[in-house]
């Protein structure tokens, strides 16, 4: 189990204890925020080929920094969470959450995006077990997510997960727009 440090705001909406389980090894979680965004930077650099296919573009140290507080103007930011994931001290995925959204049963996963040289170790699929964990701890029934078209080996990864698609969407960017799916996660 670990437990995750985070706002005082985002404790009180969610209530003690704040933990997400996870069973792997050596894996620290913690809320990422404006003093990490050169730890994110870094960390969005190296993945820059996921930006480059869902964006359009590498991201910049401006595009990392918004990552901390971007939400839709109805989420409050007490509902926002970007946590990083961290073996030995060095960030090894990133995870967006958004409670409550789009409704009061659903949580968001707008990013969960894992170190290229960490990939395919099972370090996804545990930290998204926790995740739906932790969320039915809270009272969700179901999570949601999009994936771009563009991105197949995403799509068979939720859908592994037990995601469905329930509809296509246009995304808009300001780097231009995506074809994606929507696809959710109820719980039985």
């Amino acid at each position: 189990m670990i437990e995750l440090s985070a706002r005082p705001d985002m404790r009180a909406h969610l209530g003690t204890p704040f933990v997400l389980e996870l069973t792997s090894a050596g894996i620290a979680a913690a809320i990422l925020e404006h003093a990490d965004t050169d730890e994110l930077l870094e960390f969005t650099n190296r993945c820059s080929a996921f930006f480059e296919l869902v964006k359009g573009r590498a991201p910049s140290r401006d595009d990392t920094a918004h990552m901390i507080d971007e939400r839709p103007n109805t989420v409050p930011r007490e509902c926002k969470l970007l946590i990083g994931l961290r073996r030995n001290q060095k960030l090894l995925g990133v995870l967006d959450l958004l409670h409550g959204y789009p409704d009061s049963n659903t949580w968001f996963l707008g990013l969960l995006v894992l170190d290229p040289n960490v990939r395919r170790e099972g370090i996804g699929s545990t930290v998204y077990a926790a995740i739906r964990r932790w969320a039915t701890g809270y009272g969700a029934r179901r999570i949601q997510l999009i994936v771009q078209e563009q991105n197949p080996s995403a799509f068979a990864f939720w859908r592994a997960m037990g995601f469905s698609e329930s509809e296509k969407v246009i995304q808009q960017l300001v780097t231009g727009s995506n074809q994606v799916s929507l696809m959710s996660d109820d719980f039985k």
